[in-house]
């Protein structure tokens, strides 16, 4: 790159992209003939190339400051994670596996999370930092610290940019960088490494191992493993919900289950899909169909027959309240995406709780609280998690049953 990205250009470049467009956005500033990554951005897909083009063209003179010979690595994927944005290959990622070593953060086992700065405080970064931005729900992390491996845990949610955590000795850190949920769980027998080396050597990565040739830990945070590899890690340090199985047997439900999280990206061209379809019956149908996604019209009226105030705050004027789909629009089928027992009346806090799972119903009204929710949370919006919300209908519960088994976060 001739200039070096900032956030606000980058920023700059996407509200422009959406303002003209993206077609006429690419045409003017891509660059023709190279398919280049996705950035995701707020929920949104974009071509990186050509933001990255005119994000450069605002911090420097060139009237084109991509090379000749763009190399995607080094010219648009690094400068755009540095920049503290996620860029994507594509879309439909693999399910990939990791090894974390926690030994300066090992609080991030027990709340659930990985952290990780865009740079060090010299502006310097490394393989491990870029690492974060390309997890992704449905990924798979065994967690290594005090010498011993811990246990596992599942990315649960895409990284974002967060603030540095209050860790104990992080001065050369950057204040800003990658945060990741992930739903940790210990080992039933957490192991030393060395122990098993000569198991584990032969499946070691050839470049950024996460231990040298005797078994003894590396400095770094991140790194990527094989499947093979974290199969037989979770072999030895004994059941977990993520372990129990084959590596290979688990890639599938879990990668299942991650496509069941909110996704604005995926709502989108599951919206564009339906507006191209021809078998309505006339142009009302389609209209109180897409409508519904946003908790409008048709599906909000069918709501408010049967809903009539937020189940955990009591809040009745709707005005300030959202018609929530508990069979997320998306995942709905026609029939269910207008069906009043698909959808509850929550206030704003209370349905971003509920669409990201963080909280669910049983049929008899119990909440259901994550685990993986901070009770803080639950303290400061002043929600008992030992609430009854009075019960359900016969005709939501296969919706809830569904919220339960797919979206909650156990």
């Amino acid at each position: 790159m001739v200039v070096k990205l900032t956030r606000e250009s980058v920023e700059v470049a996407i509200s422009e992209y959406e303002l003209v467009g993206a077609d006429k956005f690419v045409l003017e500033h891509g660059c023709h003939g190279v398919k280049g990554p996705i950035l995701t951005y707020e929920g949104r897909s974009l071509d990186a190339i050509s933001i990255v083009s005119y994000a450069g063209k605002l911090l420097g003179d060139e009237k084109n400051p991509l090379p000749e010979q763009i190399d995607i690595i080094s010219d648009i994927t690094k400068p755009l994670r540095r920049a503290g944005f996620v860029v994507r290959e594509h879309l439909d990622v693999e399910q990939r596996f990791w090894w974390v070593n926690q030994d300066q953060t090992r609080e991030e086992f027990e709340v659930g999370f990985m952290w990780s700065p865009f740079t060090r405080k010299d502006g310097k970064s490394n393989p491990n930092y870029e690492f974060m931005s390309e997890t992704s729900p449905g990924d798979y992390v065994v967690s290594y610290w005090a010498g011993l491996l811990q246990g596992v845990g599942s990315v649960t949610h895409e990284p974002v940019v967060s603030p540095k955590p209050a860790y104990r000795d992080a001065e050369s850190w950057a204040d800003e960088g990658w945060y990741v949920q992930v739903a940790f769980e210990p080992f039933s027998t957490p192991f030393t490494p060395k122990d098993h080396i000569d198991s584990i050597r032969p499946l070691l990565p050839e470049r950024n191992s996460p231990l040298q040739a005797d078994g003894n830990g590396r400095e770094f945070y991140l790194t990527e493993i094989s499947g093979e590899l974290f199969g037989l890690l979770g072999k030895i340090g004994g059941e977990t919900s993520a372990t129990t199985g084959s590596a290979s047997a688990l890639a599938k439900p879990a990668k299942e289950r991650a496509a069941y999280r909110p996704s604005e990206l995926l709502d989108d061209k599951h919206e564009s899909d339906l507006r191209q379809r021809t078998d309505f019956a006339g142009p009302l149908e389609k209209e109180r169909l897409t409508k519904a996604r946003r908790g409008q019209g048709v599906f909000k009226r069918r709501v408010q027959a049967i809903e009539k105030a937020c189940r955990v705050t009591g809040t009745c004027q709707i005005r300030h309240l959202i018609a929530s789909h508990i069979k997320p629009w998306r995942l709905s089928d026609d029939s269910e995406k207008l069906d009043g027992n698909n959808g509850l009346l929550l206030a704003p806090h209370v349905d971003h709780l509920f669409n990201d799972g963080w909280i669910s119903f049983e049929l008899d009204g119990s909440l259901l609280v994550s685990k993986h929710l901070p009770s803080e949370i639950l303290e400061r919006w002043k929600i008992d998690r030992h609430l009854n919300v009075g019960p359900f209908n016969q005709n939501q519960s296969k919706y809830l049953d569904f919220h339960r088994t797919y979206l909650f976060q156990r």
